[in-house]
């Protein structure tokens, strides 16, 4: 007897550096895609309405330390091998300054993604000295907060930014490189423990590597489709943007987390847990 599964209800980030990872689910008969922002996707799996959600590091540890207090069965891990990481510039995670660094008072975040807004703190502080006071944009997209003297744009809107009209456009990825010496890992595959994750799992890889061989094709699809040259589109896809969860990002993933949990931006304890892996990937602050 055949046992048939509902569809895997799995969330991916609209980006066009989450289009590898991605890849080819829409045209699955077992997945039901969803395409939304980050910060949406992870409210989405704390809520149960996705299995698996592509969703912001930060998001991971939060969400996590919530099914903890709640007692909940299954928990979250991590599938593992897959990130949307980065080895120096990011070219989609900028902040975008009206003044040299000394004089920014105000920052306006991206209400897209906890991480790079965790990011962005880290760097002002470590790297220039600055804890300005940080608020949300204006509520109407449409309209630009020009009452702050830098503002934090991450994904397809910072890529296809204008960048002449400013002070100085700090790429946070880079920052972070030349700071910790590590690449940024910006977001994870996050889906709940259960007796199917290696098959999810499975899904999922065969997507990133279907992906990665198609790169100048989605390159050529996000340069017509945001406006910017193709040159950029794969420079961004191809060299900007890694997209394997190994060694060396897992290193900074976790010293990431780990200035998070001492500022207070992330709940502390809270280990990397892979998918299929009941031992964590590294320690917990």
């Amino acid at each position: 007897m055949i046992t048939r599964h509902t569809p895997w209800r799995i969330g991916v980030v609209k980006f066009l550096n989450a289009a590898p990872l991605g890849y080819g689910l829409d045209r699955r008969d077992d997945v039901r895609l969803v395409s939304d922002l980050p910060s949406r996707l992870a409210s989405m799996l704390e809520r149960d309405e996705l299995d698996a959600a592509l969703v912001p590091v930060i998001s991971y540890f939060r969400l996590t330390a919530e099914a903890r207090e709640r007692h909940r069965r299954r928990p979250l891990v991590i599938v593992p091998d897959i990130a949307i990481a980065g080895r120096g510039e990011a070219l989609s995670v900028l902040l975008f300054c009206r003044a040299d660094y000394p004089l920014i008072r105000h920052v306006a975040l991206d209400p897209a993604s906890q991480t790079s807004n965790c990011l962005v703190r880290l760097i002002l502080k470590e790297v220039y000295a600055r804890e300005p006071h940080y608020r949300w944009p204006t509520p109407d997209p449409a309209v630009e907060d020009r009452d702050s003297d830098a503002f934090l744009l991450i994904g397809d809107a910072a890529l296809a930014r204008p960048q002449h009209d400013f002070h100085h456009v700090l790429d946070l990825g880079l920052a972070w490189r030349r700071l910790m010496g590590l690449p940024m890992v910006y977001a994870v595959w996050a889906a709940r423990e259960s007796d199917r994750v290696a098959e999810l799992s499975a899904i999922l890889a065969e997507a990133k590597a279907a992906g990665l061989a198609a790169r100048d094709e989605l390159a050529r699809q996000g340069a017509a489709r945001l406006g910017i040259r193709e040159d950029l589109a794969r420079r961004y896809l191809c060299e900007a943007m890694h997209y394997d969860l190994d060694g060396e990002a897992l290193a900074g993933l976790q010293k990431f987390y780990r200035w998070a949990a001492e500022q207070e931006l992330a709940p502390r304890h809270i280990p990397l847990v892979m998918a299929g892996r009941p031992d964590a990937a590294g320690d917990s602050a």
